[in-house]
């Protein structure tokens, strides 16, 4: 099962657009779901079209069922919400609260689905071709731009045995 992100803020800007900010995840290709969802890197949102046929509640849960095999989502104390009336508000948080992402599937089946996903975006982000920078940079002893792009690497549960060590050596060596 994916892991819960916190809602950081939900809210609806200037434009009538819903959007949710995430605390630590991004969605930069989200726009390959065509689901009418957008990521916007300046704010680190995701945001909706403006409504026309659709609510907000009906956005939120778009945005929540297109991002279920990334994470599942949870409003904390914390949560902000800006230009939410009261309804909307709390359809949106008794909706997240009764929502099971894959009512259908056991534990484990989720669990395999998730980690297909996980697969699939680490390859859409072109990670293999990072860690093969990497591998081209530590062979030329350039152990600072190695551990650079070590930063980089958002799927650490694909990295061989091989890939591993030479991460750790470039550490040792700067």
């Amino acid at each position: 099962m994916p892991q819960k992100e916190a809602i950081a803020e939900v809210g609806i800007d200037e434009q009538r657009r819903l959007y949710l900010k995430p605390t630590t995840l991004t969605f930069t290709h989200i726009y390959r779901e065509a689901a009418g969802i957008r990521w916007d890197r300046e704010l680190g949102c995701l945001y909706s079209q403006v409504p026309q046929k659709w609510t907000y509640l009906q956005w939120f849960q778009r945005i929540a069922e297109v991002t279920k095999h990334v994470c599942g989502w949870e409003f904390t104390p914390s949560t902000k919400w800006a230009n939410i009336p009261d309804d909307v508000r709390q359809d949106m948080e008794v909706w997240l609260d009764s929502w099971d992402p894959d009512p259908l599937l056991t534990e484990e089946e989720k669990e395999h689905q998730h980690h297909l996903q996980r697969l699939r975006t680490y390859h859409a982000e072109q990670e293999p071709s990072l860690k093969a920078r990497a591998r081209e940079l530590f062979r030329q002893e350039r152990y600072e731009e190695v551990m650079r792009l070590e930063s980089r690497i958002r799927y650490p549960e694909f990295l061989s045995g091989s890939e591993r060590k030479m991460f750790k050596l470039a550490r040792e060596r700067v």
